[in-house]
């Protein structure tokens, strides 16, 4: 495979999308090795090469004038194998949009960090630069109820923390995940309870268990909503966003779970789980990876695949994010009437 060549008339031809090529051939059991040409070639499909072979090559112009190609030098016997593989990969190039949602990591590890043994009339450290802002003043919250005698019940649960359970020593505090708990939580004093939300718990889950909850203890005390992180559910809403705007979804590897009822979607571990007729018919591919910590907006992994698939006609990549923020006076968002 070559990752370059160089053309009598376009000049140097750039060819990203040959480690996928590459590992297409591979999968046929075609071992070859990637990297580029030098010297004047024809991208005619037999040309003789002065390394022995023959380059079977097509080129497209991309934005701004560059020229990118498909190319593979192949020995005189395979010569026919190199013609199938450029023409089976010359009918995905089209032109195309990548979706990269921009994903926020969660608090790490945002449940130990809030059931952590502490004296509740200390201050709560305020939170670094990395981490959620809202977990400082949660804690602080639920530091508040436990030295007025309350029992606090921490709704919800940050992703990948679902199964978790609050520590022995979280005295006065009890993990309320999911709906089912609330449903069959029995507590010390029902007319003694308040409730905070797990830092980067998903809002929309919270809502539902503090529903259940309010119906089973009245006297239930909440949390202003201001306080509340919405990282989980911002991430969720640019996943669903992206797979439902797009003809493919790619999940490389760390991405977020696949959207439930979600069509046309790919868990891509390798090059080599993508065919030409997934590509082929695409024309909005969204690609989902890890979150990715500033200033980098995206992971590495959704970088290098983004490149990749460049190569296979001109494209643009569309970051998406969704940021909720939330104001603890409900007025200051909107002006002021006459």
């Amino acid at each position: 495979m070559a990752s370059s060549f160089d053309h009598p008339e376009r000049g140097r031809v750039e060819c990203p999308s040959a480690p996928l090529i590459a590992a297409w051939l591979d999968t046929w059991g075609m071992p070859n090795t990637t990297g580029p040409l030098t010297g004047p070639r024809r991208t005619t499909a037999r040309t003789a090469d002065r390394h022995g072979g023959q380059l079977v090559a097509t080129t497209y112009t991309d934005t701004g004038g560059r020229a990118v190609g498909i190319a593979v030098l192949a020995p005189p016997l395979l010569v026919e194998t190199a013609v199938q593989a450029v023409s089976t990969w010359s009918a995905c190039l089209r032109t195309r949009r990548l979706l990269v949602p921009r994903l926020t990591p969660h608090c790490e590890p945002a449940l130990t960090a809030l059931f952590e043994p502490g004296t509740p009339n200390a201050p709560t450290p305020a939170a670094t630069t990395d981490d959620c802002r809202h977990r400082a003043s949660t804690r602080q919250t639920a530091l508040d109820h436990r030295k007025d005698g309350r029992t606090v019940l921490v709704v919800g649960a940050p992703p990948g923390e679902a199964g978790a359970s609050a520590p022995a020593s979280a005295e006065g505090m009890l993990l309320v995940p999911d709906v089912e708990t609330a449903v069959r939580l029995r507590v010390p004093d029902p007319r003694n309870l308040a409730l905070v939300v797990a830092p980067c718990a998903d809002t929309r889950g919270a809502d539902r268990i503090i529903a259940a909850l309010g119906e089973r203890f009245p006297l239930l005390e909440g949390q202003h909503p201001g306080q509340w992180c919405h990282r989980s559910t911002d991430n969720r809403q640019a996943v669903q966003a992206a797979v439902g705007n797009s003809d493919l979804a790619l999940f490389l590897p760390g991405a977020p779970p696949v959207p439930p009822r979600a069509r046309n979607t790919l868990r891509v571990r390798t090059l080599a789980d993508l065919r030409p007729a997934d590509l082929a018919p695409a024309t909005t591919i969204a690609l989902l990876g890890p979150p990715a910590s500033p200033p980098s907006p995206t992971a590495a992994e959704v970088a290098d695949m983004a490149r990749v698939l460049s190569g296979l006609g001109p494209t643009a990549v569309v970051h998406q994010r969704f940021t909720s923020e939330a104001e603890s006076d409900a007025s200051a968002g909107f002006p002021h009437p006459r």
